[in-house]
């Protein structure tokens, strides 16, 4: 005869339980809610960059190395709290997470041209001769006079304000 399936109750769900969901979309929600903060310390890094990038103070253009080398560092301790909660694909919140971890990888990416950029800089006893030389990280990623990560960036951050 047939088999009769109706007596073994409901389907066990698959994926997160709704109480691990919502931790995931809490998660989610306060890592995209810290991302204006990160916003203004590249915007300020990035400021620092082209006011101090030809200071005769090699001390100086160190300390701005220093400060674009601490904000790249918060940003990839962020990027590693995002990954370390391994929201599983079948979680209602795995796309949120990856399009939020790219926009992290896009700030910490940013951050990181500029201090590759001091890196070439800072230790010249006079950079302007070298102008081609350490600016190449950025002017490599220049589009229209912006670097392109944070015009991907630009474009990508309201729809993953609207998955959240």
């Amino acid at each position: 005869g047939a088999v009769d399936n109706e007596d073994q109750g409901p389907e066990e769900p698959t994926g997160p339980s709704d109480e691990v969901e919502a931790q995931y979309h809490a998660a989610l929600v306060k890592a995209y809610n810290a991302l204006p903060s990160y916003e203004q310390s590249l915007s300020a890094i990035i400021q620092e960059y082209n006011e101090q990038c030809l200071n005769p103070s090699s001390d100086e253009r160190y300390a701005a190395f220093q400060r674009a080398a601490g904000v790249a560092y918060d940003l990839s301790l962020e990027s590693s709290n995002l990954s370390r909660l391994e929201i599983p694909k079948d979680s209602q919140w795995y796309e949120a997470s990856q399009a939020l971890m790219a926009l992290y990888s896009d700030l910490y990416g940013s951050a990181g041209i500029i201090q590759r950029c001091w890196l070439l800089n800072y230790p010249l006893d006079d950079p302007e001769p070298y102008k081609d030389k350490w600016m190449q990280p950025l002017t490599e990623h220049l589009v229209d006079g912006q670097i392109d990560l944070l015009i991907d960036y630009q474009q990508q951050k309201p729809s993953v304000g609207a998955m959240l």
